[in-house]
């Protein structure tokens, strides 16, 4: 789809694709629709056009997600007019065109869409967006954002289009995509789409002043390091990739000796650190750090003479570790940790079990430190003559002991690699046994387990491994099936697949290392012999995800009137609703005006969502007012959208503006609510019951009858009154119509009505499958062990109230039950989205009563148990097994829930429908590696259900062990969906 260069389509081929009109629409994404404003009905359609040319079309076009629209270019015809053409009738609110691209511009049909061309196509590209939104304009093709062309092409589309513009600046498929593509395409054809992927060299190639002999690369924060030994002087250098040009981070002026790769650089707090073997002191190891200015030593010589095959390491206490092998001590391996400017051996000098293997100028062993500071040791040793492997960790009671099995391979394996991911180590190595192939291994359950199949599909040269953020591991070495040329993997699904194109490097590459930024863009060093004859200088590649800044401000687009719907009133409270062109922030009653000014009146702003507010009006001047009243922002109002560098809301008048006119003139409603009775029952929110439903209580056993359901489908219950001390149940039964015979329906938790938020009004809806017309049930309200059962009241014939003895009363009524209503299942053990369609915007609503700062998130489970994949060895693992909560986490959401103590905190965010959702609580804190960790399944926490349903689509949470005083209020969240 998406390489730069085009490839000929046949002509028999492109007819085909020509015929492909696609048109997929769901009616279910009505249910989103609970407001008819603009944006919310045109948010519906999203658009997508491919470019006849683009290559292994059926993939993609059987992979939309529902409720996608889609058409297919003809490659013979100008693109542009097609899409003019297509989107004429019904202009869109979100395009996404997928193509062939290039710096500055993209290809469609057999026109180019560039920066020469766009003056051209002005008129016609605004003509493609509904002008009473912002529109989102996504192009899905290779490269176009690169340098100033793409910079420059991406600004003036956004202007000319009025389009939030999101382009790519690299090559786009075979494994990456931008974020805008999970919302038209399922995960599993983004994944199989397999196209080109390209890797981007840093800098300039061979950038070394001199042919290298040993490179290691690192990434502080989001600036590569490289440190290099030249083969000719043995001079140390180090530099670093800063204002897109590398440059010398001072001059060490030491020689460098030993064995390749044997210098190291590493990082405390930003500061690098380097060690290296000096070759003007016998190979003697040591350690620099740069000040700012030169580089100093770092405490005294690490090593006496004759050490080889040197290992930096930092701890996440900012401890500094070396690991080498000690001639002192026959070839053995000695660890020293950094303690008060002293090397001093951690456990005894010279450890291994046998003298460390050597093998082509490539280390033998490797060091780790875990997040806890345990240090962990592989290395190749003899012993008795025979070759081995083994795995060691270092505990101040117990000192040296193996990992595992004392070798988790046969014999000796090749260039052993170590890495430590929430506590578990990992080893990457070439395997002699299986054609010198790359595989990695990683200990679980008291064994080595293979991650995987093989790596590689040929020998592998010293493979390094590292993990991104996301806990995903990441593979580089050459790739002797395609010449040597570096390759990196990464590990996801189950399954070793290539990240950005496979063997990228323009030559053979030995001595390939991976390191990954803060923001999880992976970096490659590699020795490039493009000139030959082992004249090999440095080259550094990586895999950007460049983002578009957003530049356009978001629009008021309509002011209409919601409450009374009618233009003549006589009603003392008007609401208005507002809808904008986006989400937006920082609206409040100071934001708007009166048309008429003379008039004296109280606002209050109410966030139906983050583009869609209600403003109330209300006042004693309004009770005796005639005539029109309308609405308008006022001078400077204060609001912006969402994004990290917020724009302010623009001047463009709302397409839409709707005013009152108020006739208080023959106002003699005493109530002043000019409201109609209603006895529909229901919940006040257009979801209650309607008139041919009946609901018939039988006072003298207290039980309802579920007479006649109507078009309703189940029963709600919201509690209206009284005071809750304790947490309490309520208690559903279905029973018969003598009160006999009881069967538990359902049950409710309701909390203590003192420590929340005054608005606090739990709904209760039973699960329709659960309901059926002509039932009978009994309520019962238990607290602090006491078992009390409704008195009942009839309100309407839809509607009935039920009251306790403690002076609670809860109002039930026959409904409507939609797909959204609660998607809490067993007692919020699971958020269960498979019934919806699309991408799903998701309010969050948060208060917190804790001295615990806690953090909630969401995990995707793959049984209705609580099943989780394992990313690593594709298990599915329950609740209880080892290692699930590693794999929980590994499956989170982007999504983290936190409050302020006292206070209500609302969030926005974004769900993809379909899934089945835990959720998990970590324990005062944000990581989940270092901090107590809790799940909606009791069963990973040891038996103990540390979170409740406290009504629909609302759970709370107790964050103390052994559920504490199990108030369940440390952390109550709310959440709705549209």
């Amino acid at each position: 789809m998406v390489q730069q260069k085009i490839l000929d389509i046949e002509m028999k081929q492109a007819a085909t694709l020509n015929s492909i009109a696609v048109s997929k629409t769901d009616s279910s994404i009505q249910h989103f629709q609970k407001h008819t404003q603009t944006k919310m009905t045109t948010t519906a359609q999203q658009v997508v056009i491919f470019d006849g040319q683009v290559e292994d079309l059926s993939v993609l076009l059987s992979g939309l997600l529902p409720g996608v629209t889609t058409h297919v270019l003809s490659p013979e015809q100008n693109g542009i007019d097609q899409i003019t053409e297509i989107l004429a009738q019904r202009p869109t609110a979100s395009l996404t065109l997928v193509a062939h691209g290039f710096p500055g511009g993209l290809k469609l049909g057999t026109e180019y869409l560039e920066l020469s061309t766009l003056d051209n196509y002005a008129s016609q590209l605004r003509s493609w967006f509904d002008p009473s939104v912002v529109g989102q304009f996504n192009l899905l093709a290779c490269n176009v954002a690169v340098g100033d062309a793409g910079a420059e092409f991406v600004e003036k589309l956004q202007a000319v289009s009025n389009a939030k513009v999101t382009a790519s600046s690299r090559l786009v498929g075979n494994g990456y995509w931008p974020s805008v593509a999970t919302e038209v395409f399922t995960p599993h054809t983004l994944q199989a789409y397999r196209f080109t992927l390209a890797w981007e060299v840093v800098g300039t190639p061979q950038f070394s002043a001199q042919v290298i002999e040993t490179a290691d690369l690192e990434v502080s924060g989001e600036t590569p390091y490289v440190v290099y030994k030249n083969r000719n002087d043995t001079q140390l250098t180090i530099s670093k990739f800063e204002n897109n040009v590398w440059t010398s981070v001072g001059v060490p002026n030491v020689a460098a000796g030993g064995f390749a790769l044997s210098t190291d650089v590493e990082f405390v707090n930003g500061t690098p650190y380097v060690a290296y073997l000096d070759a003007n002191d016998g190979d003697t190891t040591k350690v620099i750090r740069f000040d700012g200015t030169n580089w100093v030593p770092v405490g005294n010589a690490v090593s006496s003479n004759g050490a080889s095959s040197i290992d930096l390491e930092t701890g996440s206490d900012g401890k500094l570790y070396v690991l080498y092998r000690d001639a002192a001590h026959g070839g053995r391996a000695t660890l020293r940790v950094l303690d008060n400017n002293t090397w001093v051996p951690v456990g005894p000098e010279g450890f291994s079990l046998g003298p460390i293997l050597q093998e082509s100028g490539i280390s033998q062993s490797d060091l780790k430190i875990g997040n806890d500071g345990t240090p962990y040791v592989v290395y190749n040793y003899t012993s008795g003559g025979v070759g081995n492997v083994v795995v060691q960790s270092f505990n101040t009671t117990t000192g040296w002991t193996t990992v595992g099995n004392t070798s988790f391979e046969t014999g000796t394996v090749r260039f052993p690699n170590l890495a430590i991911q929430n506590g578990v180590p990992y080893v990457a190595y070439s395997d002699p046994n299986d054609g010198k192939k790359a595989y990695v291994q990683t200990f679980v359950n008291g064994n080595w387990t293979l991650v995987g199949s093989p790596v590689s599909t040929a020998s592998a040269f010293s493979p390094d491994l590292e993990f991104d953020s996301a806990g995903i591991p990441y593979l580089v070495y050459p790739e002797a099936a395609a010449a040597d040329r570096a390759t990196v993997k990464k590990f996801v699904n189950g399954a070793w697949v290539d990240a950005g194109d496979f063997a990228f490097s323009t030559s053979a590459a030995p001595y390939t290392d991976v390191a990954i930024s803060s923001s999880g863009i992976p970096y490659v060093l590699y020795r490039d012999e493009t000139d030959g004859g082992g004249k090999s200088k440095i080259t550094v590649e990586r895999l950007p995800d460049n983002v578009v800044p957003d530049t356009i401000a978001p629009n008021l687009v309509s002011i209409t009137r919601q409450t009374p719907s009618t233009e003549t009133t006589d009603a003392d409270t008007l609401v208005f609703q507002v809808a904008f062109s986006e989400d937006v922030q920082g609206v409040d009653a100071g934001d708007f005006a009166l048309t008429d000014d003379d008039i004296n009146v109280n606002l209050n702003v109410t966030a139906v969502n983050a583009s869609l507010y209600n403003i109330s009006v209300s006042g004693e001047d309004l009770e005796d007012f005639n005539g029109v009243i309308g609405l308008e922002l006022a001078a400077s109002p204060t609001i912006t959208d969402l994004g990290t560098a917020p724009n302010s809301l623009s001047t463009v008048a709302p397409v839409t503006v709707q005013t009152y006119t108020l006739s208080n003139s023959d106002d003699d409603d005493d109530d002043g609510d000019d409201d109609d009775d209603d006895d529909g029952g229901g919940d006040g929110n257009g979801n209650g019951g309607t008139d041919d439903s009946l609901l018939t209580p039988f006072s003298g056993i207290d039980v309802v009858g579920l007479t006649r359901l109507g078009s309703s489908n189940t029963v709600q219950f919201q509690l209206t009154q009284g005071e809750i001390t304790d947490v309490s149940e309520i208690v559903i039964f279905r029973t018969d119509a003598f009160g006999e015979n009881d069967t538990e329906l359902t049950r409710f938790s309701i909390l203590q009505t003192d420590e929340l938020p005054s608005s606090y009004s739990p709904v209760f809806t039973i699960d329709s499958s659960l309901i059926s017309e002509g039932e009978f049930l009994q309520f019962a309200f238990i607290e602090n062990g006491v078992t009390q059962f409704a008195s009942l009241t009839t309100i309407t014939n839809s509607e009935v109230s039920l009251t306790f003895d403690n002076g609670v009363q809860l109002t039930t009524s026959v409904v409507n039950e939609s797909s959204t209503t609660n998607l809490l299942v067993n007692d919020a053990q699971s958020i269960d989205l498979t019934g919806l369609m699309g991408s799903l915007d998701v309010t969050f609503n948060v208060f917190r009563e804790a001295a615990d700062d806690n953090t909630v998130g969401f995990y995707v489970t793959e049984t209705a148990d609580g099943g989780v994949r394992d990313p690593l060895t594709n298990a599915i693992l329950l609740p209880g097994d080892a290692g699930y909560k590693e794999a929980a986490i590994a499956n989170r959401l982007d999504i983290e829930l936190t409050g302020q103590n006292g206070q209500v905190s609302t969030f926005e965010a974004s769900m993809t429908a379909g899934l089945q959702l835990g959720i998990f609580v970590i324990i005062d804190g944000a990581d989940a590696t270092t901090n107590d960790v809790v799940f909606s399944y009791g069963q990973a926490n040891g038996g103990a259900d540390h979170i409740r349903q406290l009504g629909d689509n609302t759970f709370g949470i107790e964050d103390q062990p052994a559920l504490g005083d199990m108030d369940f209020d440390d952390l109550v969240v709310e959440f709705s969906i549209r």
